[in-house]
């Protein structure tokens, strides 16, 4: 399958840096990337291209270890000189969630402006009206429900959710699937110099095409 990448990313440890005077907090740009492209081009055209209604957002779904989080991480990177607010969330528990509000909404200083005891509502204010486009990046969203009253419901906005379920909005689904046995035999060889193709290709298919694993392996 064409589109797709290799790509390690630490989700734990962020950088934080200012571009435009507006804040970022995203993970460190994935390292070693191989054949993202198709998907990317794809994320550009959901979310930059067109007439549809803003906020704009896309779920990428798949396996866990098929590189969803790179895929949403390089695609916030390239995009940071376009948007006033780059800003990655820890999805996967609603509470943890729910305070990484209160420290973005600190970086707005929204809580001088609305509600300091309601973060969420204080952070969807300022991205409605905010002057330039934002986006904001959901990682390892458990189901709509979880993550549901988080999403801006106005503003011009780019939304990324990373999750394993795949039940979300029709047209909103973008699938990242394991990586093909030749693409990933070819990460294998460029990303370790052994040219043996052919046990590349082996230990692609052992491991299943996931580009987690292989870039474990690899390195």
């Amino acid at each position: 399958a064409g589109g797709l990448a290799v790509g390690r990313v630490d989700r734990v440890e962020y950088y934080r840096q200012e571009v435009k005077s507006q804040p970022v907090r995203l993970a460190p740009r994935p390292v070693f990337l191989a054949g993202r492209e198709e998907l990317l081009a794809e994320l550009d055209i959901r979310l930059s291209v067109g007439d549809s209604p803003w906020p704009r957002s896309v779920a990428l779904c798949g396996l866990a270890g098929a590189g969803k989080t790179s895929v949403a991480v390089e695609y916030a990177h390239r995009h940071l000189t376009d948007v006033g607010v780059a800003w990655q969330f820890a999805a996967e528990d609603p509470a943890v969630l729910a305070a990484e509000f209160g420290e973005l909404a600190a970086q707005l200083g929204a809580r001088d402006m609305l509600d300091p005891r309601n973060p969420v509502a204080s952070v969807h204010g300022v991205l409605a009206a905010f002057p330039a486009e934002w986006l904001l990046v959901f990682d390892n969203v458990p189901d709509w429900a979880s993550v549901q009253e988080f999403l801006p419901p106005a503003g011009r906005g780019r939304v990324l959710i990373t999750s394993q379920s795949s039940l979300w909005a029709p047209g909103h689904v973008v699938e990242v699937p394991v990586l093909d046995t030749g693409v990933a035999a070819d990460f294998l060889v460029s990303r370790t110099g052994d040219l043996d193709r052919q046990a590349a290709a082996d230990l692609a298919c052992e491991l299943g095409g996931l580009p987690l694993a292989l870039e474990q392996a690899a390195a």
